[in-house]
């Protein structure tokens, strides 16, 4: 559902979880695609996937901070 729809769109978490879970009710295996950064900042969102997929952009993480967080775990579901 979507792609980086938390990151600008105007669709909430909420909203977006919403739609996931009409789409679930159709027996649909459902996820969205979202930056490292917002699935780490949208939990509930996670929680919501049946498949956890996202978007990582190495040349955009100058400041290293998704290596740490990969290598933690925190990106795998």
């Amino acid at each position: 559902m979507g792609d980086e729809t938390l990151s600008g769109s105007g669709l909430s978490e909420s909203k977006l979880i919403q739609y996931m879970n009409k789409v679930k009710t159709t027996g649909v295996p459902t996820t969205t695609s979202q930056t490292y950064d917002e699935l780490l900042a949208h939990p509930r969102v996670v929680a919501a996937c049946n498949v956890v997929v996202m978007n990582v952009y190495p040349i955009w993480d100058r400041n290293g901070t998704l290596k740490p967080r990969m290598n933690a775990g925190l990106c795998v579901r």
